[in-house]
């Protein structure tokens, strides 16, 4: 299982739990603070992505969604 914080901290997308909740997920600033991601945060995560140009990244969050490898 992968947790979604860490691996867009590895991938220096942010700093912070909060950054990564309100920026990527487009959710609560204490969204990953209190549980792991919902299948509609990791589509945000993955289209915020593929806006971005980030294609390596949005195809790992795309296989995170498609294998369930998400940490809940």
């Amino acid at each position: 299982m992968i947790d979604l914080y860490e691996f867009m901290f590895k991938q220096r997308l942010t700093t912070s739990r909060r950054h990564c909740s309100t920026h990527w997920c487009q959710m609560a600033p204490n969204y990953l603070a209190i549980g792991g991601p919902s299948y509609t945060a990791l589509i945000n995560v993955f289209r915020r992505l593929v806006s971005e140009g980030r294609w390596a990244t949005a195809f790992r969050v795309a296989h995170m969604i498609l294998f369930d490898q998400v940490q809940r």
